[in-house]
């Protein structure tokens, strides 16, 4: 019973349902499935991936609650299939809802928004994008949030031929990261 109350307690802390209040039956399921999913993005294993959105798919039939989660993965693992304007399609259909999300769920949508128009080399639109959910992050205090769409910023800055704009967003990104203990590229 203890590991159970332990788990909910954890979920309760780190669950991705923001502006709502917490609930087990949903948070639960959806903490360990989006963790799994970060493995599975950090190994390459795109097969594990596909398996998870499948899941997804499954509960978004069953609760309205995990519809736009189950968006932007599906517009993610498209993104990893090689299909960028599927991806966009995806992705850009959660606009219209962008009234009923909270901040946070907003910068999500907007980073991957952002990643589509990188993929599509629409490198304009996928800075305004990433500069959107970066104002979003920084407005609710998510740093290591903040920092990564500094990164990908620099990274889009970059492919669009802007290295002195990129440098500067990927040193911003680099000093966000040693505050949560990254170690300096040159020391």
């Amino acid at each position: 019973m203890g590991q159970i109350v332990n788990l909910e307690r954890w979920a309760a802390k780190n669950a991705t349902v923001f502006g709502e209040k917490y609930r087990a039956e949903w948070d639960i399921p959806f903490v360990i499935w989006n963790r799994k999913w970060a493995i599975y993005d950090l190994i390459g294993n795109r097969e594990g991936s596909r398996c998870l959105v499948e899941q997804l798919a499954e509960l978004a039939s069953k609760c309205d609650h995990y519809n736009h989660r189950y968006l932007i993965y599906k517009s993610k693992l498209e993104v990893y299939q090689g299909k960028f304007e599927q991806a966009h399609q995806t992705i850009e259909s959660l606009l219209a809802e962008l009234e009923s999300f909270s901040d946070l769920e907003t910068a999500e949508v907007f980073s991957q928004l952002s990643d589509t128009y990188l993929h599509l080399s629409r490198f304009d639109q996928a800075i305004e994008y990433r500069e959107k959910a970066a104002a979003l992050f920084l407005k609710h205090n998510d740093r290591l949030s903040h920092g990564q769409a500094r990164m990908q910023i620099g990274l889009a800055r970059w492919k669009k031929g802007d290295y002195h704009g990129a440098l500067a967003e990927l040193m911003e990104a680099e000093d966000i990261f040693q505050e949560f203990g990254a170690k300096p590229l040159i020391a």
